[in-house]
């Protein structure tokens, strides 16, 4: 039976696809949900391909990921000795980047994006099963990514779009961070206000028009789920069809005990283990400056009203 034919037969890979702008907290949320039985949370699976198997960056374990267990018999398992990163890079490129978004809602070009798709879904499924997963969370947060998924017969796509405070994303985006992706630093990329607004309004603006009515839509407030974690993780835990019969993750009201993750790519905190305590973090409304305030409500101000912000 060819991997084709037995994706086709084989039951539907569910996942929770969290969209939004990046530094929105998408990853001490999803490290959350990796605590609970059924669930996996490998990061953001868009980057494997570059950031996992060219680069070699650190699984969450604190090993480089062609390292880790788990991901070498993943790799060995889908993928063979004969995969070629550098083309599933290019795949990936040419079809489900943002300025693909057409080509995927109206079906065109499907050969490649197919191809791309066919690997991908071998990877979630060895990783579900590996790890005796019914739920898949990827935090990549690429609206046009997410929409390929979930157009795909393989795939049983629910969503959570996470949305923060504009101008804390820009504060965020401004703050220089260590990814610890290896031996020595290499910092995230940081961006300007005018571009980090931009990147909010877009991705947000993209994730609200094409799920905003759908049942398997669940937007959440970053600064709600700082408020009030525990039940804001059973919230998303009940959206993604998970029964949350199990040990919960929290030993109180907002402090978290974390297990190391296995997860591909994001936010450095993605390392942190032990006891975690939630808390809302505004320091932006004391360090950003007020020229950055300007430009961010200045290009946001219609979502910015439409989350209450």
């Amino acid at each position: 039976m060819t991997q084709a034919h037995a994706n086709s037969t084989a039951a539907r890979i569910r996942v929770l696809y969290i969209v939004g702008s990046g530094r929105s907290g998408s990853t001490i949320i999803a490290n959350v949900l990796d605590q609970y039985s059924g669930v996996v949370s490998p990061g953001e699976l868009y980057y494997l391909w570059d950031r996992g198997l060219i680069a070699n960056e650190r699984c969450g374990c604190g090993k480089p990921l062609q390292s880790c267990e788990l991901w070498d018999q993943i790799i060995g398992e889908v993928l063979g000795s004969e995969a070629d990163p550098k083309e599933m890079v290019r795949r990936r490129n040419v079809t489900v980047r943002t300025r693909h978004i057409f080509n995927v809602l109206l079906g065109r070009k499907p050969r490649t994006r197919h191809e791309f798709l066919e690997s991908v879904a071998g990877v979630y499924r060895a990783l579900a099963d590996r790890t005796n997963a019914t739920l898949v969370v990827d935090s990549s947060k690429v609206p046009v990514y997410g929409l390929a998924l979930a157009k795909d017969p393989a795939f049983d796509v629910r969503f959570l779009h996470l949305v923060r405070n504009p101008r804390a994303v820009a504060y965020s985006w401004q703050r220089r961070k260590d990814r610890l992706v290896g031996m020595e630093s290499a910092f995230i990329t940081q961006h300007s206000p005018y571009k980090s607004a931009l990147m909010w309004f877009g991705w947000n603006g993209i994730a609200q028009l094409l799920w905003g009515r759908s049942d398997k839509y669940l937007r959440v407030r970053y600064e709600d789920f700082t408020e009030s974690p525990r039940e804001t993780i059973s919230l998303i835990l009940r959206h993604a069809g998970i029964d949350e019969t199990g040990p919960s993750a929290f030993t109180d009201a907002t402090t978290v005990q974390l297990k190391p993750s296995h997860t591909v790519s994001g936010n450095p905190s993605r390392f942190a283990t032990g006891s975690i305590s939630i808390r809302r973090d505004d320091e932006w409304a004391v360090k950003l400056a007020k020229k950055s305030r300007v430009i961010t409500v200045a290009l946001t101000w219609p979502l910015l009203l439409w989350y209450r912000y």
